[in-house]
Parts: C-alpha cells; structure tokens; sequence
C-alpha cells in the first residue's frame, strides 16, 4: 500500500513539474517548431515512475493542455494544437515515454548501480526517446510545411536535443543513486514498505 502512495506521489509531482516547467521555451525554430523543456521532461519520466504511471502522466498532460491549461511548448493550449503542425509530436509524447519505459523496466533491468553506467544507458534511450519523437513527429510537420524542411529543421534541433538527452541522463542517474529506495527501480516490490 505505501509503494502504490509512493507511485502516486511521484506521478503527481512529475505531472506537475510537467506542467509548470515543460512550457519555457528555449528557442523557437522557423515553422513554429519550438526547442522547449518539454521532451526533457516527458523522456526523464519513464525512469523515475512505473510505465503505466508515466503513461498516465503524459495522457493527462495532454488532455490539460487540450482543455485549455497553458501547459504546451510556449505556454501555449488548446485542441487545434493536436491538428497542426506540431500534433505528431504530441501523439509521440506518450508512445515514446511508454516504448522508455518498457525498455527500462523489463529489458536493461538495473544492471549498473555505477553512476556512469547509468548515465550513459540513460542518456542513450533519451537519445532513443527523441528520435521516436522525430520519426513520428517530423512527417505531420512536412504535411502542413513541405518536405523540404525536414533536413534544416532537424539539423537545427540535433544540438538542443543532446543537450536536453544528456541533461535528462544526469538528472535520472542522480536520483537513482541518492535515492535508489525511490528511483532505484520502479517496481512496487522493490520499493521501500
């Protein structure tokens, strides 16, 4: 029971943290492809909860957003940001941070407690994580733009996103070993009871 209270703290404060700080904005690209704190967010969750809450967690930032909630890229909202340009990336949001934590929780189980192992294994599916952004994101972006837009923007967005990868692969192998009975391993077994 304290392990499931637990899971729901975390998804609460994640959602949160989520909402408040996945808005700011770094730079917006041409064609209205901004370089936000979002994608570092969304791709650190799967680490730091169970899949099905972190999946949880990005459904109902989603669904803020869509209600009116300024919560997306620039603080900006609303419906029509899941029919414009940048809607692929917001279908990836949760199938990319279900596909991490899948990968996280049954298939690279905690094998390195190192603090450089984890930091390279996680900083490497981040980097996973927003390529699956790109490959479903980028052809909805095309639609609206162009094709010829694809290679300029994503050489544009290549630097902000490792940085973003690298940054998320240090916060998460952080938390995991300061505090391993919290984020060590996601599992509810594992927990502390």
């Amino acid at each position: 029971m304290k392990a499931e209270l637990v899971e729901w703290t975390k998804a609460i404060l994640l959602l949160s943290i989520l909402c408040f700080f996945g808005p700011i904005e770094i730079k917006e690209l041409a064609f209205g492809v901004p370089i936000s704190l979002q994608s570092l967010i969304i791709l650190t969750i799967p680490f730091l909860v169970q899949k099905k809450f972190g999946l949880l967690i990005i459904i109902i930032y989603i669904l803020l957003g869509c209600i009116g909630l300024p919560v997306f890229a620039d603080y900006s909202f609303g419906w029509s940001k899941l029919i414009g340009p940048t809607a692929g990336f917001i279908f990836a949001f949760p199938i990319a941070a279900y596909l991490l934590g899948y990968i996280d929780e049954f298939h690279l189980s905690q094998k390195s407690r190192r603090f450089s192992g984890l930091f390279l294994r996680i900083t490497f599916l981040i980097i996973l994580g927003h390529l699956i952004l790109l490959l479903i994101g980028m052809p909805v972006l095309s639609y609206f733009h162009g094709s010829e837009i694809i290679l300029p923007i994503i050489r544009d967005l290549i630097p902000g996103l490792l940085i973003k990868s690298l940054l998320g692969g240090f916060f998460v192998s952080v938390f995991k070993v300061v505090l391993p009975n919290y984020f060590g391993k996601t599992g509810v077994n594992e927990m502390v009871k």
